[in-house]
């Protein structure tokens, strides 16, 4: 299914959205791309790379977005549209979408940083749609988070802090 086409809204809205990145993943070339909240709590992610520690990753991306936006309010910016970190061997894009959430997608390294900023900005612009409908259908029927879930991200959370001591 493309994005932007009807969608049978008894189908797991998640699972469309991880088809749909899937499928940009494919399209981009890009290896992972990591949904997550403004608390760093990961949504769902799509494609693969085994070894990241998807927990520190995805507090440190929101760490990192906070901190790009404090500098562009600094330098008179009111907006930003994404953040593109260049490696030898890992790209990284990150950017806001749907106003609450963020986006991070790893490309392959020997993919210039201006290549990595369009189809990370593709990517974004091709989900902002869809992930604006799954959050109005949630805060209409909004549900409370499982006590189990929040206990064990509060124990991941005191288990990063000790490692990093």
């Amino acid at each position: 299914m493309k994005l932007g086409q009807a969608h049978d809204t008894t189908t797991d809205p998640l699972g469309v959205l991880r088809a749909n990145l899937d499928e940009l993943l494919l399209e981009t070339d890009g290896r992972m791309g990591i949904l997550m909240d403004g608390s760093g709590a990961v949504i769902l992610e799509a494609g693969r790379s085994p070894d990241l520690d998807r927990t520190a990753f995805a507090s440190l991306t929101v760490s990192h977005l906070a901190a790009t936006r404090a500098l562009a309010s600094l330098v008179g910016e009111d907006d930003l549209k994404g953040l593109c970190q260049q490696g030898e061997h890992t790209s990284l894009f990150v950017a806001p979408v749907a106003d609450q959430l963020i986006l991070s997608i790893l490309f392959n390294g020997r993919r210039p940083s201006g290549q990595v900023s369009k189809e990370g900005s593709r990517i974004v612009s091709s989900l902002e749609a869809p992930l604006r409908e799954l959050i109005e259908a949630g805060s209409a029927g909004g549900r409370p988070l499982d006590p189990d879930w929040v206990s064990a991200a509060g124990d991941e959370i005191d288990r990063l802090f000790e490692e990093g001591a």
